[in-house]
């Protein structure tokens, strides 16, 4: 467990608001439940400004259901067994290197976003859920509130990930925009996110949120992990 957080797969971030819902936008038309998020980071409420829609979006396809973001918390235990489940059936190395026990690691989720409990070297970790409606977690984001050289060279400071059966909607630019517009930027100014290069879709998102190419590191195992670096809307307007 104490490699985790050295994975380089797309890993939350918390903050003052525990929900939003995503709007949509047809035509120019916002609709309620689907489509672009209208959450606004909280340097522009307090300047009375709005960012436009276009800032944070998502495709809008008619007939899906409407989704939300929320904190991770205990009342998502149920939802978290089933989510978990799936992703390491996906292979996804965040989940694969962790023991077989989803209760036992969302309370660790919780304990390490109140900075407790944390393994050497760790940094506090805030987590966000993308859910459905009817509750069923579907994505999640996480984001890394310190400095290490860790975070720096080889995992970043945000990470994310989308289930396969829900890919192709723009719900991971959705959940990297969201913690551009409700976290704080770190001390560094920007936040730093690492990439396989081979993850087309994963560049492309992070791109798509404005991230800056900084270099490719060639790894051990014949991989190429690509660095980013990615500024918070709230720095873009103070």
């Amino acid at each position: 467990m104490g490699q985790l957080q050295r994975q380089s797969g797309f890993a939350g971030g918390g903050g003052a608001h525990q929900q939003y819902r995503l709007w949509g936008v047809a035509h120019g038309v916002a609709r309620c439940g689907q489509g672009a998020i209208v959450a606004q980071p909280a340097a522009a409420c307090a300047k009375g400004l709005t960012l436009p829609l276009s800032c944070l979006r998502c495709e809008y396809r008619p007939g899906e259901p409407s989704m939300k973001i929320e904190a991770a918390s205990e009342q998502h235990q149920s939802a978290y067994r089933l989510y978990f489940r799936h992703c390491r059936e996906e292979g996804f190395d965040y989940y694969c290197e962790l023991p077989d026990d989803a209760d036992g690691w969302l309370s660790k989720v919780l304990q390490h976003a109140d900075a407790e409990a944390l393994p050497e070297g760790w940094v506090p970790c805030q987590t966000w859920f993308l859910l459905t409606d009817d509750g069923e977690i579907v994505g999640a984001a996480r984001l890394r509130e310190g400095e290490t050289e860790v975070i720096q060279d080889e995992i970043g400071h945000i990470g994310f990930e989308v289930l396969s059966s829900w890919r192709g909607h723009g719900y991971g630019r959705v959940l990297l925009q969201y913690v551009q517009a409700m976290a704080a930027a770190p001390a560094c100014g920007n936040w730093v996110l690492v990439c396989d290069a081979a993850n087309i879709a994963g560049l492309r998102t992070i791109e798509a949120c404005g991230g800056q190419r900084l270099e490719d590191m060639p790894q051990a195992d014949g991989s190429v992990a690509r660095r980013y670096s990615l500024a918070s809307l709230a720095s873009l307007i103070e």
